[in-house]
Formats: structure tokens, C-alpha cells, sequence
């Protein structure tokens, strides 16, 4: 499997946000890109339908997707390419 997929990180000088217990913004964080080349886990976030955590290897990436289109993509590439 090869899926590229939009990963929210949040950005380090919006740390002290977090230590001091503020809210965090939409300028608090950036989008990147990256490429999967497997995923174990496909979660639902609470409160964010357009959003999803993906886990791979015991480690956690919040995606700018829903996990329906992260699926989807999923079911689609095994379509084409087989179930690997």
C-alpha cells in the first residue's frame, strides 16, 4: 500500500499554548502531506467529522480527512493493486 495523506502537525512555537492551557488556533498548526506505506488503525475524531487519527506502529497521526475517505482511498488502491 502507498496512500498520501494530509497530516496535521501542530506547530513548536504554539507549545507554550498548551503548557499555559489556551486555546489553540487554526494559525497553530500546518498541513503536510505525507506517504503511508501501511496503517493499523483508523479512528474517528470526537467533535471533528472532517478529521481522523491514523496509527501506525503504536504511532498516532491526525489527518485532515474523514476516516470514511481514508478508507475509501484504502479499498480503492486494493482494487487496483491487490490486497497488499
Amino acid at each position: 500500500m502507498r496512500l498520501i495523506l494530509p497530516v496535521i502537525y501542530r506547530k513548536t512555537e504554539s507549545e507554550y499554548k498548551i503548557d499555559a492551557d489556551l486555546p489553540l488556533s487554526a494559525d497553530d498548526f500546518v498541513v503536510n502531506n505525507v506517504i503511508f506505506y501501511k496503517i493499523d488503525v483508523i479512528e474517528p475524531v470526537k467533535n471533528s467529522p472532517n478529521e481522523c487519527i491514523v496509527t501506525v506502529s503504536g504511532a498516532d497521526y491526525r489527518v485532515a480527512l474523514s476516516m470514511k475517505e481514508v478508507d475509501k482511498k484504502i479499498m480503492k488502491q486494493k482494487l487496483h493493486y491487490g490486497s497488499n
